[in-house]
């Protein structure tokens, strides 16, 4: 009776563990502060937005995506290099290169489960939306971004 009373009492507790762990994801790996958290929304967001321009080529208004990119890119360039420059502080170049490559591999399973076509009338215009924020703009989208679980946080705990 000992025995199974013993293995009962060890399993209640490692299935309570289980369930601490599970349930407190962010004391386990916290967020990054807000700086970073930033940064790399920025990343992700101009790397969707060359994914999309790659895919789709042209806008919903027939329009080449690659010059409203462009666009976005020199108007926050500076803002896209602080963004990497913090990141790689953080974590080094490989780290960023990885977390390029996750949003790439994200997008590209997106584009081939909604089909090119698909995926094109539901993204292409966000070229040209992102082209024509203005940088407190930018600022609230990346904060929305990152209300909407697409940060560390969520690629953290989606890869365990």
């Amino acid at each position: 009776m000992k025995t199974s009373l013993g293995k009962c009492s060890f399993r209640m507790c490692c299935a309570w563990l289980l369930l601490v762990a599970l349930s407190t994801p962010a004391a386990a790996a916290p967020c990054p502060p807000k700086p970073g958290q930033e940064a790399e929304q920025l990343v992700r967001l101009h790397s969707h937005l060359m994914v999309i321009t790659l895919s789709c080529r042209t806008g919903g208004d027939g329009k080449p995506l690659a010059v409203p990119y462009q666009s976005f890119t020199q108007t926050n360039l500076q803002r896209i290099k602080d963004a990497e420059r913090l990141l790689m502080q953080r974590g080094g170049a490989s780290k960023v290169d990885r977390m390029r490559t996750n949003y790439h591999n994200e997008l590209s399973i997106k584009l081939a489960q909604l089909s090119p076509s698909t995926f094109c009338l539901t993204y292409r215009d966000d070229v040209a939306k992102a082209a024509a924020l203005t940088s407190p703009a930018l600022t609230e989208k990346l904060d929305a971004m990152a209300l909407e679980g697409r940060g560390a946080c969520s690629q953290k705990h989606a890869a365990k």
